[in-house]
């Protein structure tokens, strides 16, 4: 078993089977600039990328939902 945006990249290779919310487990991506990064520059800049309405439509391509909260 793997997560729907892990199968989409396999999608007529695989056989999809939806499980249903009350037995389903939901994956949590956290993303954060952590304090003691030598590149603050570059990871806030990656950050906001993600975030982006062209980051989220990138992620959407590939079957993620949108982020519950911004920074």
């Amino acid at each position: 078993m793997v997560f729907l945006t892990d199968g989409r990249s396999a999608e007529g290779q695989i056989q999809l089977v939806l499980i249903p919310d009350a037995v389903n487990v939901e994956a949590v991506y956290p993303i954060a600039v952590l304090k003691s990064t030598l590149h603050g520059d570059e990871a806030r800049a990656f950050v906001e990328f993600v975030l982006s309405d062209e980051g989220q439509q990138i992620l959407q391509k590939y079957g993620f939902l949108p982020p519950e909260s911004m920074l």
